[in-house]
């Protein structure tokens, strides 16, 4: 796969792995690396970029992928891979045993990799949103999202991606809000299917469906009951003091202890029914900021969804 991780140079060659799990899936190459072999160790990297410079070398590949544009140009003439292809890319050269024991499908792989915020290149010259891959260790660490149907996995894909290229800050907020009704629609599927069964009295039964009919109560329940113990909150923490800023400045403060999901269903109020407030405040109302860790907030709650086992 011809990726975007953002700057890269030619050391830059990165071992990805499954994580928790340390199960070697891949390695990253900066296409000025293979030119010369810089940061490619001996071993299984340097076979993983011969199989990788072999394989993307083609007919194919180059009528995809090449900044060169016509036949003409390349007829008689020798190129550097880096010259060929654009530097700016990352060859990810991917074991089928690695991914296979990791329980990765292609369409998995591209979401744990959209997940890291690497973007896979579409064609040379369409436009893409340059990539920001998070390196631990100088590794590139891909988790896994076990819970999710194979076609849910693809609608996933063609969601992020669009949001990360949308044009307007709006529609991105509400295309990664879908991550979050995902998962409180599954939620809803599987509490209302419980009610039946518990022995409640009349209010009590009524008050359990109210909560279960009320959005930002199943966003609450997601927090509280359907995120696996790994989770990592600070992505929560650093959403809700996004979404308390961006309500200060429209004239809508909140009190600081309120919930992270409770501030941004404020926000999402406010952006569906109330967009006349964007006009209002020119210049307060900004949504890039709060999308970035949207995103980052929406992709945690997905990859650590964890419905209960059913006993």
């Amino acid at each position: 796969m011809l990726c975007n991780v953002g700057e890269v140079g030619e050391a830059d060659t990165r071992l990805v792995v499954a994580t928790p799990s340390g199960q070697r899936l891949g390695y990253g190459f900066p296409l000025a690396a293979l030119r010369v072999g810089t940061g490619i160790r001996e071993g299984w990297p340097a076979k993983f970029a011969e199989v990788g410079f072999r394989k993307f070398v083609s007919l194919g590949n180059i009528n995809r992928y090449s900044v060169f544009r016509t036949t003409a140009e390349l007829r008689g003439e020798e190129f550097f891979l880096d010259e060929l292809f654009s530097e700016e890319h990352v060859l990810f050269v991917f074991s089928n045993a690695g991914l296979q024991e990791a329980g990765l499908s292609d369409e998995r792989l591209r979401l744990s990799l959209l997940e890291q915020q690497i973007q896979e290149v579409e064609s040379h010259g369409k436009g893409f949103t340059a990539g920001d891959a998070g390196l631990e260790n100088k590794n590139i660490n891909l988790r896994i999202p076990r819970t999710l149907d194979p076609a849910d996995v693809t609608i996933f894909c063609s969601l992020i991606s669009q949001a990360d290229k949308e044009r307007f800050s709006v529609g991105s907020f509400l295309t990664y809000y879908q991550v979050i009704e995902y998962c409180i629609d599954k939620i809803f599927q599987i509490e209302v299917k419980k009610l039946p069964t518990l022995e409640l009295d009349t209010w009590k039964l009524k008050e359990s469906l109210a909560n279960l009919t009320n959005e930002v109560s199943r966003i609450g329940i997601l927090d509280q009951k359907y995120l696996s113990n790994t989770v990592r909150r600070s992505s929560f923490e650093d959403l809700k003091q996004e979404c308390l800023q961006l309500l200060t400045n429209t004239g809508d403060p909140q009190e600081a202890h309120v919930s992270w999901f409770k501030a941004l269903y404020k926000v999402r109020n406010m952006v569906v029914h109330n967009q006349m407030r964007f006009h209002r405040h020119a210049g307060k109302m900004e949504l890039s900021a709060t999308n970035k860790v949207l995103r980052r907030a929406c992709m945690e709650a997905l990859f650590s969804f964890s419905p209960p086992i059913e006993q």
